[in-house]
């Protein structure tokens, strides 16, 4: 792998162990879109939830819904997926060996930024219950961003806020979303094998780097500084 000199992370399934319920989260954001007039079948229940969040309002553009009202279903669709991400914080728990991961990672120069789809609400609480905080310089949640992943524009962010040239970044994930978001960024992408299935999807999506254990990150990336004066 290219020399690197910050690694990106997502969070829910990467450094931390969640417990948000999203099949909860899918129920009450189809129920919201539905009672909008929005056909429940046209909101296929296999399609991930910010396929679906997308999906429903471009919907209720279709129904003619003005661009005010559609704001406001969609500020009740944020707020129900932030009240079940933050339903779940108590029952965080850091991933194994991340501390030791982040730490070797910080110790030999790396930067550490987070790019993660939940709310910043969720996600920095998260951070503080799991004591992974002192490790990251950089998170933008799904609410700090105009355009969250898999759009790379995320990650994109992360990168600028953190101050390394784009082709010096690592991207880690544990989902098909995070490699989609790598791919359309143009960086290089990590999956970690948090389970049989989402290593079976991270395969199936075309995924060939993976680790099974985070503190394997360092063997993967060689720490190498941008010429003097470059920038990202």
């Amino acid at each position: 792998m290219r020399s690197v000199e910050a690694v990106v992370f997502d969070l829910d399934g990467t450094l931390i162990e969640s417990k948000i319920n999203y099949p909860e989260m899918r129920r009450r954001v189809v129920e919201l879109l539905v009672s909008m007039g929005v056909k429940e079948e046209e909101l296929s229940q296999t399609r991930r939830l910010w396929e679906i969040v997308m999906g429903g309002e471009r919907l209720l553009r279709d129904l003619g819904l003005p661009p005010e009202g559609i704001q406001q279903v969609m500020r009740r669709v944020t707020e129900a997926m932030n009240a079940v991400e933050l339903e779940g914080v108590v029952n965080v728990e850091a991933t194994s060996h991340v501390h030791e991961a982040l730490e070797t990672l910080r110790s030999r120069g790396f930067k550490i930024g987070v790019a993660t789809r939940s709310c910043n609400a969720y996600a920095t609480r998260s951070i503080e219950k799991t004591a992974i905080g002192g490790y990251i310089e950089v998170l933008l949640a799904r609410d700090d961003v105009e355009y969250p992943k898999a759009d790379a524009r995320h990650l994109q962010q992360v990168v600028d806020a953190l101050g390394v040239p784009m082709d010096k970044v690592v991207f880690v994930g544990d989902t098909a979303t995070d490699l989609k978001t790598a791919e359309e960024a143009k960086v290089p992408f990590i999956g970690y094998l948090r389970n049989e299935r989402y290593g079976r999807r991270l395969r199936e999506a075309g995924c060939r780097v993976f680790v099974d254990d985070l503190r394997k990150i360092a063997d993967l990336v060689e720490r190498r500084p941008s010429p003097a004066g470059a920038s990202g």
